[in-house]
């Protein structure tokens, strides 16, 4: 995993931490509504795990967008720091009748 993430997402490492966060955030909140909607209609949701996984899975969201946030500003002052450019260009087009 620490190969996929330094060769594809180097640069931009929220759109890996963000995606995952934004999924795990979105379906502890499904699990959540579902069981508001349950506890609405009068049942008790206190002893159910159901509970326990919708709770982890929005602070589990939260904290893989925080995590997303923080490299981000990492890998920004990593090349400031040393000058490099986040991206290489590999080559130059120039179109016709342009200098």
């Amino acid at each position: 995993m620490l190969m996929v993430f330094l060769q594809k997402y180097l640069q931009k490492p929220m759109h890996l931490f963000g995606t995952a966060g934004i999924l795990t955030f979105l379906s502890g909140g499904a699990i959540s509504m579902y069981l508001l909607v349950i506890k609405i209609m009068g049942e008790e949701i206190g002893g159910r795990p159901l509970l326990i996984l919708g709770v982890t899975l929005l602070l589990g969201g939260i904290q893989l967008i925080t995590i997303g946030f923080v490299t981000e500003l990492i890998v920004r002052t990593y090349f400031e720091a040393q000058d490099k450019k986040t991206y290489r260009v590999k080559r130059v087009f120039v179109g016709e009748g342009e200098a």
